[in-house]
């Protein structure tokens, strides 16, 4: 990751890890964060969502 991206990618994670556990975290690591927003009461996310994601 460039390091002048680090910062930005960091701030928009610290954002959305705390939805992370009502969400459903489809990719995290060193450069990618995603978690899928499914419709309220969907036990299924996959797919229905929409996607939120801070990568690098």
């Amino acid at each position: 990751m460039p390091t002048d991206l680090e910062p930005v990618y960091r701030r928009l994670k610290s954002i959305l890890e705390p939805y992370g556990r009502r969400l459903h975290v489809t990719e995290e690591d060193p450069t990618a964060y995603a978690v899928d927003v499914a419709p309220e009461g969907d036990p299924e996310p996959g797919g229905h969502g929409s996607p939120l994601a801070a990568s690098a």
